[in-house]
């Protein structure tokens, strides 16, 4: 999955992330969130649906670009569930290109956090069919079928991917706090949320 080039800093407590709405020259590209690309206010971010969104990213990419794109929003939504990330609301989904009338792709994957360890209580920002609760398994490979254009085996097989990577991050991560001083119960309570999201939507 795309991601920006990031960093963390020495302490610890700054995540550096680079800039993707820039070209090599410093000069800005066409950055387009799904907010703006529904005609929707900011204040109107947490209205709305996934499988809404998969139909506004499959209207405004390059066709060329719209099966890639479905499969990076089906990859996407499944480390938001594995990680309870009840914030990928409509700005975190957005499309980016070079100038009018060229090719439109979507932007790599930015600000994904694991909400429900502040918020024990956090739902998903959007709904899924119809509903704002964590998915299943079934109705995320439903989605992956039904609207991102996924074959039963390419959505079972994403799934999967996920949830080793989380599984192999989780380690790393509690590796990472044993070395910093205050992290650790943190560290711990986000490996049991991720081990519940990666349960519940992923293999479940």
């Amino acid at each position: 999955m795309p991601v920006p080039a990031h960093a963390l800093s020495d302490n610890g407590r700054f995540l550096v992330v680079e800039r993707f709405d820039l070209d090599e020259t410093g000069r800005y590209l066409g950055f387009e969130d799904a907010c703006v690309l529904q005609g929707l206010p900011v204040a109107a971010k947490y209205d709305g649906s996934y499988e809404a969104l998969a139909r506004t990213l499959a209207c405004f990419v390059s066709p060329a670009q719209r099966l890639q794109t479905l499969a990076h929003l089906f990859r996407l939504l499944a480390v938001c569930c594995a990680l309870r990330n009840g914030d990928a609301h409509l700005k975190n989904f957005s499309v980016v290109y070079e100038a009018p009338g060229h090719p439109v792709g979507c932007a790599p994957a930015y600000d994904i956090v694991t909400t429900q360890v502040y918020l024990p209580k956090d739902v998903m920002a959007l709904t899924l069919d119809g509903r704002k609760s964590w998915p299943s398994a079934k109705v995320m490979l439903q989605f992956a079928q039904r609207h991102c254009g996924l074959s039963g085996a390419q959505a079972r097989e994403i799934l999967s991917e996920v949830a080793d990577a989380v599984a192999e991050v989780g380690a790393r991560m509690l590796v990472e706090a044993g070395m910093r001083g205050g992290f650790g119960p943190i560290a711990q309570a986000i490996r049991q949320v991720w081990d519940q999201g990666v349960t519940r939507s992923l293999v479940g």
